[in-house]
């Protein structure tokens, strides 16, 4: 039987190891009629700095915005790494992985909190979220490979627990394979939609086509796809090598992003609000969510 995502918090909520979800559902960033946009601006790969408000368009549901840059030194950050532990968890791969999850840490500020997830076939906190950068390092280092795979279950409990009041980083490690959610990719997606986490997805595998698992579909990437509907990306390394490079380059890319603040006018509509990020001039690369969600207060 499929569970839905709202129902896969209550099974998942079993003994003290386990995942506890929070009770409201995580929303587009907001406060008082004010919302939040990360967006980051690269040009062929390289972060462009210097940009100012008047520097972006931005349109909310087709409806120009006027933008400011929020002062992102004020916005500490709330890193969720959420990381596979499966069989698929070799010696080396745990290695290198202990070695880019030390390298993120260094890369953050000291108000930036960061919490650890773990799943196999099972999902578990190894740090809530702390400042205690020694107890993040443990935790990293604890990683034993066992059991099966549940990427969708853990990235969707990583959801329902980011921080909805401010900007929330989500590293999913995995090798792409699930054998054992509750959840489908079309759960995935409405978690993610209905979240204002970013999420970036760091994988290793071998360049070429996508070979998709029993889940996916030949045509689609869901992972990448939801990364990419949260403003986030995919970053695949070709090998555990160079698994480290993708965790430095989401560090470099996060330190140097803009926060985007505006007053939509009027009112939001329940329901799913497009946006639509772009510079008035150049030709640089504009990352940024896609939309966001607003609920309908009739519905609890």
């Amino acid at each position: 039987m499929r569970l839905a995502p709202a129902l896969l918090a209550a099974a998942l909520v079993a003994g003290g190891a386990s995942l506890a979800f929070a009770q409201a559902v995580p929303q587009f960033s907001s406060d008082v009629g004010v919302a939040y946009v990360d967006v980051f601006v690269s040009d062929h790969e390289r972060p462009v700095p210097g940009l100012h408000g008047h520097d972006f368009e931005l349109r909310d549901d087709g409806v120009p915005q006027r933008v400011e840059l929020a002062e992102i030194d004020a916005m500490p950050v709330q890193v969720l790494l959420v990381f596979d532990s499966s069989n698929s968890l070799t010696g080396e791969k745990r290695a290198a992985l202990r070695v880019a999850g030390d390298l993120l840490l260094a890369a953050l500020r000291p108000v930036d909190e960061v919490g650890v997830i773990a799943f196999s076939d099972d999902i578990r906190w190894l740090a809530r979220p702390t400042l205690d950068r020694r107890a993040v390092h443990e935790a990293i280092a604890s990683l034993q490979p066992v059991g099966a795979t549940a990427v969708y279950d853990a990235l969707a409990a990583a959801l329902a627990v980011a921080d909805p009041r401010g900007r929330t980083l989500v590293i999913l490690f995995t090798d792409e394979v699930d054998n054992s959610s509750l959840l489908d990719a079309t759960d995935l997606r409405a978690a993610a939609v209905r979240s204002s986490a970013l999420v970036h997805l760091v994988t290793v595998r071998r360049r070429g086509p996508f070979v998709p698992n029993t889940r996916v579909q030949p045509d689609s990437h869901p992972l990448q796809e939801i990364a990419e509907l949260t403003g986030g990306r995919a970053w695949i390394a070709d090998s555990v090598a160079n698994l480290t490079a993708a965790f430095t380059r989401i560090a470099a890319t996060f330190a140097t992003r803009y926060v985007l603040r505006y007053e939509p006018a009027g009112e939001p509509t329940p329901g799913w609000h497009r946006l639509e990020v772009k510079l008035r001039k150049g030709k640089a690369k504009v990352q940024a969510r896609r939309g966001y969600w607003v609920p309908d207060p009739a519905v609890r």
